[in-house]
């Protein structure tokens, strides 16, 4: 095993002649020579590899070279870069490439249409969305092929092989995301078409919100290794997902919670109750509870903000284990005479006053 020093790096570099095996293969790959100069350890030259694979040996720019270039300013591209989850350049940095050529020619087009502000703000939410899926690929390399490689004692040569074969299976993503897009673009706009109805505004829409907590998660979170407590929360993340009923949406998770919303009331319930009973069936799951609320909320950027939020996020609070709590305005939106609803009383909540809470749950089918 290699030693390690103070800040967690390796103290033993790879033997010179797999760096120099390293180096070859860089530069018959394509790497131009002078950016493997220099560069004496695996990472590195594997830094320089990635680097080349995903954009190429071309010329840097800064930041006034590439903004003259677009007729942007350089608060613009800025904004644009840090936008979309790149740190914000230097002045005299050379960071640009061709390659973001085509995303910067595809914003200045755009802008034309919806706004320079509008279209930042756009950006935020892609570049998040991008940069979460470039997370998930690359612990999907990590763990699954680095770690195995390493443990098994190959050598830099080796996990740097491996790791130009993961890098190229990117090629296929813009066709998958372009599909994807498609896909998930027709599903987006009859949902948000059916939550809007006949409102005044397209911010507003008419949707029940719900969150689904796990139970006792900061105790049962110190018991769970990070590789166990990673997997857990994937799991619970796919229930939530696969228990959709009707047009809804995982919006997102925020740590052990999931957040989601549907069209109506009574896809929410269906919705919680199929969490309850998928969360139950999982071992390695503590149990689960679900407040739920409906009526008008504000949706920006990809999320929902509104008293009804709130309302929701509250109610989960109220909830004991397995139960799914709902407010008042759930009951009577609700067209499901197999739903049924059984009041808890009125709770008080900061912000929201007193709350008249209900329990659903299925009814039992006649023998």
């Amino acid at each position: 095993m290699a030693a390690m020093s103070d800040d967690g790096t390796s103290t033993c570099p790879a033997p010179s002649a797999d760096l120099a095996e390293i180096r070859r293969f860089l530069i018959e790959a394509g790497v131009a020579p002078e950016r493997v100069e220099g560069l004496d350890t695996g990472p590195s030259l594997r830094d320089a590899l990635l680097e080349y694979r995903l954009l190429g040996n071309e010329p840097r720019r800064t930041l006034a070279e590439t903004a003259e270039r677009f007729g942007l300013t350089t608060d613009e591209l800025r904004d644009i870069w840090v936008g979309i989850g790149m740190p914000a350049p230097a002045d005299d940095e050379l960071v640009f490439s061709a390659t973001d050529d085509d995303v910067l020619r595809s914003f200045v087009a755009a802008r034309r249409l919806f706004g320079t502000e509008n279209l930042v703000r756009f950006t935020r939410v892609f570049g998040n969305a991008v940069t979460r899926i470039t997370e998930a690929a690359f612990s999907l390399f990590t763990m699954s092929i680095e770690d195995p490689l390493v443990e098994k004692g190959a050598s830099d040569l080796d996990i740097t092989l491996a790791a130009d074969d993961a890098v190229r299976t990117m090629d296929v993503l813009p066709d998958l995301f372009v599909g994807l897009l498609k896909r998930n673009a027709l599903h987006a706009i009859r949902r948000l078409n059916a939550a809007h109805g006949n409102l005044p505004t397209h911010d507003q829409l008419l949707i029940t919100v719900g969150f689904a907590d796990l139970v006792g998660s900061t105790l049962w979170t110190t018991r769970q290794g990070p590789a166990e407590l990673a997997q857990a929360i994937g799991r619970f993340e796919e229930i939530a997902q696969a228990s959709l009923c009707g047009p809804g949406r995982l919006v997102k998770m925020i740590g052990d919670e999931a957040m989601f919303v549907t069209v109506s009331a009574t896809d929410g319930c269906r919705t919680a109750l199929a969490i309850v009973d998928a969360v139950a069936a999982e071992e390695t799951l503590p149990d689960v509870r679900v407040g739920l609320a409906t009526g008008l909320t504000v949706a920006l950027d990809g999320d929902y903000y509104g008293v009804e939020v709130n309302r929701a996020a509250r109610l989960v609070t109220s909830a004991g284990p397995s139960q799914v709590v709902v407010s008042a305005a759930v009951v009577d939106a609700v067209a499901d005479d197999q739903l049924a609803f059984t009041p808890l009383g009125p709770a008080t909540f900061e912000g929201l006053g007193t709350e008249h809470r209900f329990a659903v749950s299925r009814r039992a089918r006649p023998a």
